[in-house]
């Protein structure tokens, strides 16, 4: 599955039946935006990938843990995904960590950012031009900001404030001007009202200091989360920085599992059709919450009619609540839009790309388009392909998906047709 890392660092594996994954929160909020805006023509590809990752593991792992902020807020401000962590309260949960394991991964993270600051002022440029960014930044202004205010107590870690200084190439008198503004509670709530009736974002500095923060901040959860046993699902966006997976996820653990993947689509796309986007939040989380409530065995299906008519049935049984006279739409747009990234990014399709001193950097998801239908077949073979055509060769190539190290846009990656280089 793309954008999780096992907690040492080592071995991947499906987050099907797992019994703990961690989920920083930008992917959770990333989740919340795709559902509630509920639009396929709009949908970015990272709230697609984001849907995917999110809901898989909400349905199915034993336990799910948000890792904590490096330092608390102002408590109490609502935020957009407190209706999915209210619905899901059982299983959902923040985990604490001592002083002493906090103190290690901020210190383990401040060294990696200090010997890397060129590679993240590369990477955030690169992140720049991904065309997922500008609604994932204009989603976050409206629905984001003022609660990451009371989660955080700023849109800059003050943590990271030399490294975050450096990499935007700030004076240090800038620096403390912009952290001013992105600690006060009033400037922000003044710019997300502003953009909410006017469509005007707020500063490019302010932005760009609250994305490299949150590219930092995303390595910390990482390397805190991998202080403890489980998975970890980090928001697409911070594929620019975080360090790649250890090992290589199986195809073949999904060719199986079609009936599941079809019930998290028709979880998901259900729900957009709600009337509005709160509708269609709450409903997401409940139906996952119906389905984890009846403790469902599910038969290995391969074959996607019968894993559709097996879903609809589950459905039936666990009382999922959507509008059951749009079936055949919400069946559709499940098998068009959700069907098909689901398996390309549960089974972590990655192509093979070098970055910078990395002897062997392995690159990013490539979207849904890449996979025809049926798609089983042909993910087999797109892995194989881009596998044998790429700088190097991996192991059981057709059964393994490769690991990824950064997301990139295609046009970054090298040619697949042509002679390694």
């Amino acid at each position: 599955m793309t954008g999780f890392q096992t907690g040492n660092a080592r071995h991947a594996r499906s987050t099907l039946n797992v019994e703990t994954v961690h989920i920083d929160s930008a992917s959770i909020h990333d989740a919340v935006s795709g559902v509630s805006r509920r639009g396929n023509p709009d949908w970015t590809d990272w709230e697609t990938r984001a849907i995917c990752e999110v809901t898989l593991p909400l349905m199915f792992a034993s336990r799910v843990h948000i890792p904590p902020p490096l330092r608390r807020g102002p408590i109490g401000i609502p935020g957009p995904a407190d209706p999915v962590l209210e619905i899901l309260s059982d299983c959902i949960s923040e985990p604490s960590f001592s002083r002493a394991r906090q103190k290690f991964a901020r210190e383990v993270t401040e060294r990696w950012a200090d010997e890397s600051l060129n590679e993240i002022r590369r990477k955030f440029e690169l992140a720049k031009e991904d065309p997922s960014l500008d609604i994932f930044v204009r989603w976050h202004v409206e629905n984001e900001w003022v609660y990451h205010i009371g989660r955080l107590g700023s849109l800059i870690d003050r943590q990271f404030e030399r490294q975050v200084r450096t990499v935007l190439r700030w004076t240090p008198s800038q620096s403390r001007e912009l952290l001013t503004e992105a600690s006060s509670l009033r400037v922000v709530k003044l710019y997300t009202e502003r953009y909410k009736t006017s469509g005007s974002l707020p500063p490019d500095d302010l932005i760009n200091g609250y994305l490299v923060s949150t590219l930092i901040r995303g390595r910390y959860y990482q390397e805190i989360s991998a202080l403890s046993r489980g998975e970890f699902i980090w928001s697409p966006f911070r594929d620019y920085a975080l360090r790649p997976v250890g090992a290589l996820t199986r195809v073949d653990k999904f060719a199986n599992d079609l009936t599941r993947l079809v019930l998290a689509g028709m979880i998901c796309r259900g729900a957009m059709e709600e009337r509005s986007a709160e509708e269609a939040i709450a409903g997401w989380a409940e139906n996952i919450r119906r389905f984890r409530n009846h403790r469902v065995d599910i038969a290995p299906e391969d074959d996607q009619s019968k894993a559709i008519k097996e879903a609809v049935d589950i459905a039936r049984r666990c009382e999922l609540r959507f509008r059951w006279t749009k079936l055949e739409t919400v069946l559709e747009g499940t098998v068009e839009h959700l069907l098909s990234p689901l398996v390309a990014f549960a089974a972590g399709l990655y192509v093979l790309a070098t970055f910078g001193s990395h002897p062997v950097s392995l690159a990013a998801h490539v979207g849904s388009e890449w996979i025809a239908k049926p798609f089983l077949e042909a993910l087999e073979a797109k892995i194989c392909f881009a596998l044998t055509h790429s700088q190097y060769r991996l192991e059981q190539i057709g059964t393994q998906a490769a690991k990824r190290l950064f997301a990139v846009r295609r046009k970054d990656l090298p040619s697949l047709s042509g002679p390694p280089t």
